[in-house]
């Protein structure tokens, strides 16, 4: 009973650490737990917009649809089956290549099994998902998982599942044939792999995994080049084995002159001494070349085995004075572990944590505090947790919500670009202001976050500040020239003042700021503004003395009163500008009212008013234009706005 009962509370565990809150309907019942806005950190980069979940054994799988999360416990299991192969095929590669010429039916039959598991796997890698390197996101679209994987390692992968033994003896033992199994050897990266996910385990020593892996480096180095040491040595004809490294070596009595009739085994540890011994000491004594393929190969062994050398003794270094990425991660992760568990912080934050660090480890971000660098919201529910029950007893704080900060305003600030797409896919409210009246456009401005800028700027947000003139003439005042440019780009009017009636060009010019004043005329702003005591910007740059901005000033005061002198007259032409309605005929004939005329602008002459009446009302012959009252027009200047005008014969005016 009580074992189904806690299934049952585990599953419901799963199901809440998988959904994101919809912003828009989040509730409200408690404030501390409003404080952070996403459900958790896991489960926006892991939840896409539908996730089945299941349980198999212990582990939890995710899936969408046939797409496999690499979380899955199952796919874990396979990916340290297909580690042994792995591990196989990389050492046992070179062995092949140098010491067997077609292998023999128990290694071919064994390789065949080994092929066919890398076979399955490479279907597999169609099917995982993956994590989105810039937003840590959860990939699981089949269309670019399969895009991914053909770009990266699927046709070195294929390839090196094809049966190169088998393709060797069909081409009639071509030598060219079997250089393509080096191509398996990629799959060392796999063990490279497997040794960074070790380094990270805290439950392992960090110690004892780094110098298994720099051992398993130098073995694995020296394994390759006695290959190739003894490969050199058996592709001579056989007349010219003698005069190879191994047919001309003697050790006491013992003679390798008839090397190939000695066990397999003695020829591979033979091999590995001298590569060894070549790899720790450098110089005569180990392995001497007798031809001259075998001085290239030594060249560029004792070259290669220098640098790996410097490699090896860096590491040790570098154990020893503990000042690796790694080891600062393992020791920050240990000791929030041992801060939870001291405080019984509970599973939920534990997994939060431990998924925030391992995101700044992943993304190349590291800070020296433990507890500081973790995110607001984290933080927020460690305080929930700690401080919660006091808190609440207090009567000062009944009632009071500290969601001081929106959600947008946070995803701005930082310029987190995913998360602001997913608010705007959600609809939420998109200008919101913070307890300091500030938008998340200019947040996301002040920070330098230009995409995300751009991304709330297509949403529709605005960038309306009260204090307008303030802000502009601290970012003058500061020299802040960027800042400037971002908030004027963003629509902010550049003749704000502030609380003394100056604009940012009064400060500008004041100050001695060229390059902020051409920035600042060019977005609009005025040379004709006044501050409180009546100075304008030229003024300021008078009393500054600085001669290039007073003259950059003075021209362009010239250019605003040409502009503005232009703009006046054509202000006026349209102010002045009237339009009459000329019906045909006289005025007596249009008592009904149910005439049909035509609305014209008043031109500058009386002939042009009665022409184009004319053309628009197809009038021949003699005409004038009377008024109401049947009175004659002779002037446009007696024309009012509005005026009603009738477009009579002047013969049958005259006649009357």
């Amino acid at each position: 009973m009580n074992r189904s009962s806690r299934e049952k509370d585990d599953e419901s565990e799963a199901d809440e650490e998988l959904k994101v809150e919809d912003p828009q309907h989040s509730p409200k019942s408690s404030s501390w737990k409003n404080m952070y806005p996403f459900k958790s950190f896991r489960n926006y980069y892991t939840r896409q917009e539908s996730f089945s979940i299941s349980r198999i054994g212990s582990g939890r799988v995710l899936s969408h649809g046939c797409i496999i999360n690499p979380e899955n416990w199952w796919y874990v299991a396979w990916t340290h089956f297909i580690l042994i192969w792995a591990v196989y095929s990389s050492f046992f590669t070179p062995l092949e290549f140098a010491f067997f010429r077609g292998l023999p039916e128990k290694f071919f039959l064994l390789d065949i099994a080994g092929q066919f598991a890398f076979l399955i796997d490479i279907v597999l890698c169609f099917f995982v998902g993956y994590r989105d390197p810039h937003s840590y996101c959860l990939v699981h679209n089949p269309n670019l998982i399969a895009i991914r994987y053909l770009k990266s390692r699927f046709l070195v992968d294929l390839i090196g599942c094809l049966p190169w033994d088998a393709i060797y003896k069909a081409c009639g033992r071509k030598e060219l044939v079997r250089y393509m199994l080096w191509i398996r050897l990629s799959r060392a990266l796999r063990v490279t792999e497997f040794f960074e996910k070790l380094e990270k385990d805290i439950r392992i020593n960090y110690l004892f995994t780094r110098i298994v892996k720099l051992f398993v480096v130098e073995l694995y180095c020296t394994h390759t080049a006695a290959c190739i040491f003894y490969y050199l040595a058996t592709t001579l004809p056989p007349s010219q084995e003698g005069y190879t490294w191994i047919g001309s070596l003697r050790m006491g009595d013992y003679s390798y002159t008839n090397f190939r009739e000695i066990d397999l085994w003695t020829r591979y540890i033979t091999a590995l001494y001298f590569a060894v011994v070549t790899m720790a000491t450098v110089g005569y004594g180990e392995i001497h070349a007798v031809n001259t393929r075998e001085m290239i190969f030594v060249m560029m062994y004792v070259s290669l085995d220098m640098i790996l050398g410097a490699y090896l003794l860096g590491n040790m270094a570098a154990l020893i004075v503990k000042g690796s990425r790694t080891e600062r991660f393992r020791d920050k992760m240990a000791e929030l572990i041992k801060y939870m568990n001291k405080n019984k912080l509970g599973k939920n934050i534990s997994k939060e944590v431990k998924g925030h660090l391992r995101l700044q480890y992943e993304s190349n971000y590291t800070d020296a505090a433990a507890l500081r660098d973790l995110p607001l919201a984290i933080r927020a529910k460690i305080s929930n947790k700690l401080y919660e029950p006091y808190v609440r007893e207090i009567p000062l704080f009944r009632g009071c919500s500290n969601e001081f900060l929106k959600k947008v305003h946070r995803a701005a600030s930082k310029g987190y670009e995913d998360i602001i797409q997913f608010l705007v896919q959600k609809q939420v409210q998109i200008n919101p202001r913070d307890h300091f009246g500030r938008t998340p456009l200019f947040k996301a401005i002040k920070n330098c976050h230009d995409r995300a800028a751009s991304l709330l700027v297509r949403a529709g947000a605005s960038l309306s500040i009260d204090d307008a003139g303030n802000c502009l003439c601290n970012a003058v005042a500061k020299k802040d020239l960027d800042f400037l440019k971002r908030l004027l780009a963003n629509g902010i009017n550049p003749n704000s003042k502030n609380y003394d009636l100056r604009t940012p060009l009064h400060l500008a010019a004041s100050e001695g700021l060229y390059s902020e004043s051409i920035l600042l005329l060019e977005a609009g702003a005025s040379v004709f503004a006044t501050d409180r005591w009546g100075r304008i910007p030229i003024d300021e740059a008078r009393i500054g003395g600085n001669r290039d901005l007073l003259k950059l000033l003075e021209d362009a005061k010239v250019t605003q009163m040409s502009e503005f002198s232009c703009c006046y007259e054509r202000s006026q032409e349209q102010l002045t500008r009237r339009k009459c309605t000329v019906f045909p005929g006289f005025p007596w004939d249009h008592r009904d009212g149910r005439s049909l005329g035509v609305v014209l602008w008043v031109p500058e002459t009386i002939e042009q008013l009665i022409k184009t009446a004319k053309e628009q009302l197809s009038f021949h012959g003699s005409s004038c234009l009377l008024s109401e009252n049947g009175g004659k027009i002779l002037d446009v200047s007696i024309i009012l706005d509005d005026q009603k005008l009738f477009l009579a014969s002047d013969e049958t005016h005259m006649s009357t």
